[in-house]
């Protein structure tokens, strides 16, 4: 699979984390590069989270900065590749009886697609989605056009110009949420993200230690105005996928 380049990202403090990870591709045969994981405790993470106060009514966590900055260091990694597909782990990913058939499917059917730009491999498609038709894609598991993507950034499957996009996303918007939130809030918007069912990696049962603070919910009025907010936007996805599958939207 020459075409793929895989990453796992890892803090400098947790070699026994990778050490495991390295255990479970090598149950696959998947060979990978270590990314040293961004520590959002070593960063200014208040000035940097501070986007996310008129959108979330919090700073982002020193784990949540740390995160995100973390999948951004991946995609520009994946970028200065000459891979067509760029698969980004985080250090307590486990591997399933259909990681490597899904990989390898990817490889040979999708890197070309034009209707994708990440997948969320680790997370099953919910709530809204679309079948993949079988003639176009030949992996073990059924693929699915995510309308609504699965949060969790465990394993993410990024194209050329779907890792181009989310940086020029950042850096138009800035740190606006949680990684994970930021990434299925565009793509809600995109319509160009993927999911399997069930989903072809899993996760170990460590506690992660790239986020490795709790997220704070949101207080107050403004807390309670973006979540109903975020009930509305939800509501009018559920009506665009079924407009879509009943072919009255392109």
């Amino acid at each position: 699979m020459d075409q793929l380049a895989t990453f796992v990202i890892n803090l400098d403090s947790s070699p026994e984390r990778l050490s495991a990870t390295a255990v479970q591709m090598d149950k696959i045969g998947l060979t990978f590069v270590r990314l040293a994981a961004v520590d959002g405790r070593r960063l200014d993470h208040k000035t940097l989270g501070i986007g996310a106060i008129n959108t979330i009514g919090r700073q982002l966590t020193p784990g949540e900065v740390g995160c995100f900055q973390s999948h951004i260091k991946a995609a520009e990694a994946f970028l200065q590749t000459d891979a067509e597909l760029g698969l980004v782990l985080e250090d307590d990913v486990a591997v399933t009886e259909h990681t490597m058939a899904t990989l390898q499917a990817f490889c040979r059917d999708w890197p070309r697609q034009s209707i994708w730009d990440v997948a969320n491999l680790a997370r099953p498609a919910k709530r809204y989605f679309t079948p993949i038709r079988d003639a176009v894609w030949s992996g073990p598991l059924p693929l699915f056009q995510a309308h609504y993507m699965p949060v969790t950034t465990t394993a993410l499957m990024w194209t050329r110009g779907g890792a181009r996009a989310f940086l020029m996303m950042v850096q138009a918007t800035g740190m606006r949420y949680p990684v994970d939130v930021q990434i299925q809030r565009w793509i809600a918007r995109t319509d160009r993200g993927l999911a399997c069912q069930p989903a072809p990696f899993g996760v170990r049962s460590e506690i992660s230690t790239i986020s490795t603070d709790h997220r704070r919910s949101s207080k107050g009025l403004r807390g309670h105005r973006l979540r109903l907010m975020h009930l509305i936007q939800i509501h009018l996805l559920g009506l665009k996928a079924r407009l879509r599958a009943q072919g009255r939207l392109s």
